[in-house]
């Protein structure tokens, strides 16, 4: 019987659960995070718009520079990650299909389709 201790620890890639929720950092979590977040702020916007407008409270004008900062700052930020993470995705599903025309191509030099 062998030690737990002496097992040799590497990564183990295990399968994706099945359920409806998709990971948050996949390409479609974070497009749902994106979408999200600008119809968030665009809310916001129409208030702060409606607040100027308005006229009946005077407002507070650090707080109103925040939110407009912090909007100017998080839209395109979670744009940038969903598009970062679309691109990655691409180039991952390429290399795969890329690693799969390399092993057809030794299988056929080889005439077997064991691994060396």
């Amino acid at each position: 019987m062998t030690s737990p201790w002496l097992v040799p620890r590497w990564p183990v890639a295990y399968a994706p659960a099945p359920g409806a929720v998709k990971p948050i950092n996949s390409a479609g979590g974070l497009l749902f995070l994106a979408i999200l977040i600008t119809l968030i702020m665009t809310v916001v916007a129409a208030f702060l718009v409606k607040l100027f407008l308005d006229g009946t409270e005077d407002p507070d004008r650090g707080q109103i520079l925040f939110v407009v900062a912090f909007g100017l700052w998080i839209i395109p930020t979670s744009w940038a990650y969903y598009f970062k993470e679309r691109k990655a995705a691409r180039l991952r599903k390429g290399l795969e299909r890329h690693l799969n025309l390399l092993r057809a191509a030794r299988e056929s030099r080889t005439g077997s389709n064991a691994e060396p």
